[in-house]
């Protein structure tokens, strides 16, 4: 069964290629936030139990890997989960245009007259759509169910991003620990936390449309908070707990 939209001009496809990279951008950034924000509260908690570093690095480096399962599986599921939607979706589609084509047409005729097309022009254009099946088959998929034909990007290039983003995000908090001590470890891994955050914050606003300095700040204020309320923890608890 072709799930995919016949073949188009150069412009389309580059489109489509721009489309797919900003999703992949997407998973990035998403994955490269939690690492960072995940992270920096982890270690942060465990310098203010403990100022030992061995302590701090093992503890940073188990998060970060447990992360990065995580993270990597949850996006493979999801992804998966959605293009399998899609496919259960496009084969319903197909079903009930190979069962009926006319009722397909008077339905696809009926979403045109509610776009505002006049009912002649609306039964026109839907007959000449029927007379390509997997035109048809696509505009309908998109008019009626609101899918692009296509079918969403791979669940494993997906997690690998995702997975990949969320470690190599995680380190930046964590690295400060091997080569400083005490409270200079904490701050040196506190602001470089910060910059990355800030940085990753601009990138999502090429995603989201937002302005870039709020969107860095935004972030950046987000993993600030996350460090504080990490290390005030790390203090309190264990005193609680003697």
């Amino acid at each position: 069964m072709r799930f995919f939209l016949f073949s188009s001009a150069d412009p389309a496809e580059s489109e489509k290629g721009r489309i797919t990279r900003l999703a992949r951008v997407r998973e990035a950034v998403f994955g490269a936030q939690d690492g960072l924000i995940s992270t920096v509260a982890l270690v942060s908690s465990v310098f203010g139990a403990a100022t030992d570093n061995f302590l701090i690095i093992v503890a940073g480096l188990a998060g970060a890997l447990g992360g990065m399962i995580s993270m990597a599986a949850g996006s493979f599921l999801s992804s998966r989960a959605q293009r399998e939607l899609y496919e259960k979706e496009i084969r319903d589609a197909e079903k009930k245009l190979e069962k009926d084509p006319q009722e397909r047409i008077n339905k696809l005729t009926s979403l045109y007259v509610e776009e505002g097309l006049n009912e002649s022009d609306a039964t026109s254009i839907s007959t000449r759509l029927a007379s390509d099946h997997q035109v048809f088959l696509n505009t309908l998929i998109e008019k009626e169910l609101g899918l692009s034909p296509e079918l969403p990007g791979s669940p494993i290039k997906d997690a690998v991003t995702m997975g990949t983003a969320f470690v190599g995000a995680a380190f930046v908090p964590i690295a400060p620990y091997f080569f400083l001590q005490g409270f200079s470890a904490f701050v040196t891994s506190i602001v470089a936390a910060g910059l990355a955050l800030f940085f990753v914050g601009v990138g999502k606003s090429r995603i989201t449309n937002r302005p870039a300095i709020r969107s860095g700040l935004e972030i950046l204020f987000i993993g600030a908070t996350a460090g504080n309320i990490g290390y005030a923890l790390g203090t309190i608890v264990p005193n609680l707990l003697q």
